[in-house]
C-alpha cells in the first residue's frame, strides 16, 4: 500500500479552507478518475477513496486527525456517526 499517496490525496482534498484548492475538490465530484490519477494509488486506496470507505481508509492506517476531515468531507456529521463508521 502506498499509504503517503492515500494521505496525499485526503490531506488535498480536506485541508483548511483558506488553502484547500477549490479546483481540486470540484474536480474530484465532477471527474474522480482524473484526481485519483494523479496520485500513486493501489485499486483498494482508489476504491476507498472513491466510495468514502471511512472503514477500510481507517484500517490502511490514515492518519486519525486526517480521517475525522475526510469523514466531514464524505458527510460524516457527527462524532458518534465517525465512530460507528470507522468500526
Amino acid at each position: 500500500m502506498t499509504l503517503y499517496e492515500t494521505t496525499k490525496i485526503l490531506w488535498d482534498l480536506t485541508r483548511p479552507a483558506p488553502f484547500r484548492n477549490k479546483e481540486l475538490v470540484e474536480l474530484f465530484r465532477n471527474n474522480l478518475n482524473e484526481v485519483l490519477n494523479r496520485y500513486d494509488l493501489t485499486q483498494e486506496e482508489s476504491e476507498a477513496v472513491a466510495k468514502g470507505d471511512i472503514a477500510g481508509l481507517f484500517k490502511m492506517g490514515v492518519h486519525p486527525r486526517i480521517m475525522y476531515r475526510a469523514a466531514k468531507f464524505y458527510g460524516v456529521k457527527t462524532a458518534e456517526e465517525y465512530m460507528e463508521r470507522i468500526k
